[in-house]
């Protein structure tokens, strides 16, 4: 049964994230700009004890965002006792991973 839900706002929402929401630092690099328009996440913040908290990034990447990619790729960064929020420390180990993809993929596509 239908849940009453816009998905396309929500789904507006998690794409404002990465363009120029609290992940959006993590994602801007040169290295992440032909995957970047099939990108989608969440970040979140939870406070863990006096100083730290847990944080973490969520999302996909479209399929054919990548050189070969077929279908959607799912993903998501959970670092526990962090100093600082999901855009600050989750999303980056996403994007390292996504850029050194498109950067293999891109080479094979090349050779």
């Amino acid at each position: 049964p239908s849940l009453g839900i816009r998905l396309d706002r929500i789904k507006a929402g998690m794409k404002g994230v990465v363009d120029v929401g609290t992940g959006a630092g993590a994602f801007r690099g040169a290295a992440l700009a032909a995957v970047r328009p099939g990108l989608y996440g969440k970040t979140g913040t939870a406070p863990s004890g006096e100083d730290t908290a847990t944080v973490w990034f969520t999302g996909w990447l479209e399929a054919g965002s990548l050189p070969g990619q077929t279908h959607r790729l799912a993903m998501a960064a959970f670092v526990s006792h962090s100093d600082a929020t999901g855009g600050e420390h989750a999303a980056p180990v996403i994007a390292a991973i996504l850029s050194t993809l498109a950067t293999q993929n891109g080479e094979q596509k090349g050779k």
